[in-house]
This record gives C-alpha cells, structure tokens and sequence, in this order.
C-alpha cells in the first residue's frame, strides 16, 4: 500500500436490512456495494474485523459468542479430551 494513499472506507449497517460499503480513493467516491444476507440483529452484540491489504479491504462480521460460563480448556476446545 502507498502510504501517500489517500482512501477512505465507509461500512454501514441497516439493522434487519442491509450492510453497505465503498471507498474514496483520492477524493472519488467509488460505487456503494450492498449485502442483504447480514448476521446483524438490532439490539444483539455482534464481532466485526476489517483487514486492510495492499488493495483491498476485508471485512467480516458474526454474532457474538457468550462469555463461557465455566473455564474452557484448551484440549477441550479444539475437540480432544483430556485423559
């Protein structure tokens, strides 16, 4: 990435609608991207990440996950059981 670059990203939720995104690059708005198929709830927590790379940006959100209600070992996380 250019670090003369000049680009702006834009990522916005319509709850139970829609999600939206685009990017100014250099002071041009490029066309706005829409999903409908969203896993965002009005109201409900959810986790999003946006990896920003040499020409793109990734986005990916997903509901939150409750807190663990007992102490979680790692073994038992990936599947295997503890002898």
């Amino acid at each position: 990435m250019n670090e003369e670059s000049d680009v702006t990203f834009h990522f916005r939720v319509n709850f139970g609608n829609w999600v939206a995104v685009n990017s100014d690059v250099c002071g041009v708005w490029w066309s706005e991207v829409t999903c409908h198929s969203i896993p965002f709830e009005d109201g409900k927590p959810f986790d999003l990440h946006i990896s920003v790379l040499d020409s793109e940006y990734q986005t990916f959100a997903f509901p939150s996950l409750p807190p663990p209600t007992a102490p979680i070992n790692s073994k038992e996380k990936l599947g295997h059981q503890q002898s």
